[in-house]
């Protein structure tokens, strides 16, 4: 795991704890093969210096605001 510039790894590693507790395990990644996902695949500094590299990603849940439909048929309500 790359640590962000000027963050230590103790920091770093506490503030990936907290995103876990809050989201979940399974949504905050750290993984190259995860990351690559989240990169500029334009970017003309692939695998240089000067690439943007993301040090990790949350990926929150979809959760609706509104509760799931019961027993509306495909033309909605009449």
């Amino acid at each position: 795991m790359t640590l962000p510039p000027g963050v230590a790894a103790r920091d770093f590693e506490n503030a990936l704890r907290q995103w876990e507790r809050a989201v979940g395990k399974e949504w905050v990644f750290t993984s190259d093969a995860d990351l690559d996902l989240y990169r500029e695949s334009y970017s003309p500094f692939w695998h240089e210096p000067e690439d943007p590299v993301p040090r990790s990603a949350i990926a929150i849940p979809l959760v609706s605001p509104f509760p799931p439909r019961r027993g509306v048929g495909s033309r909605g309500p009449s």
